[in-house]
């Protein structure tokens, strides 16, 4: 499972983008010499995180309608299953070399929206399922992450919401760690005007939906001066 936490400020990171093209000759135009049309498939991420000397590494397989049906990481990969409509219905996450599954996340959606992100697995021996529900604002963008696990601690419910939108990336939004409404951080968020590679790969946990609508890589979050539980956090990023 792919771990997003905003409280912490976005990693910064080099990537290599490797694909697969191939070009068509482009017949339309009735000009001496046809311009040709390249069309490429994402075939690898590499990413070094700064600071790290080590590259993590993800690869892609694509099915004959061309929609990935398969991401292998550093440690584990996934499947992705489709449903008749041909939205995303089920990934199944395995570690590497092994043919059991360690993880599940179902969705529903809404027409092709998102809005409910449901995941299953093991902690520390104990089963647990983990419901991310996500509601929209009037432009179609997230504006909240409702996250509840059982049974009780056996995960996070760290929950977002008031996630205010600039176009298609988050300008702020507010951190409540334990879904009560009792420990929240206001934060203000940075993105960094390249491209968000996260969004090829599905959403694995609510605070994905970052990924999945934000052109741009959140690349600092400055959270505002907070006290929780008799304890005051400062401010920073």
């Amino acid at each position: 499972m792919k771990k997003v936490m905003l409280i912490v400020a976005a990693t910064s990171f080099a990537a290599l983008f490797i694909f697969s093209c191939s070009k068509k000759e482009e017949t339309t135009t009735p000009t001496p010499t046809p311009t040709p049309t390249v069309t490429c498939t994402l075939k690898k991420i590499v990413q070094t995180e700064v600071g790290s000397t080590t590259p993590s590494n993800t690869e892609y397989t694509y099915n004959s309608a061309g929609k990935v049906v398969k991401l292998k990481y550093d440690n584990n990969y996934d499947t992705v299953i489709y449903g008749t409509s041909g939205t995303m219905s089920m990934v199944k996450q395995y570690p590497n070399g092994s043919t059991t599954v360690s993880k599940t996340y179902t969705y529903t959606y809404s027409g092709s929206t998102i809005t409910q992100i449901v995941e299953t697995g093991t902690n520390n021996g104990t089963s647990y399922t983990t419901t991310s529900v996500i509601t929209y604002n009037a432009s179609n963008m997230p504006s909240g992450v409702t996250t509840t696990t059982t049974p009780s601690g056996s995960g996070s419910n760290m929950s977002i919401k008031n996630i205010v939108w600039s176009g298609s990336s988050p300008t702020s939004a507010d951190i409540d760690f334990d879904g009560t409404g009792a420990n929240v951080i206001p934060c203000t968020i940075t993105a960094d005007g390249k491209k968000n590679i996260a969004r090829f790969a599905p959403p694995t946990e609510g605070s994905s939906v970052f990924d999945l609508y934000s052109s741009n890589i959140i690349s600092v979050v400055t959270k505002s001066t907070v006290t929780m539980n008799g304890m005051t956090f400062p401010a920073g990023s």
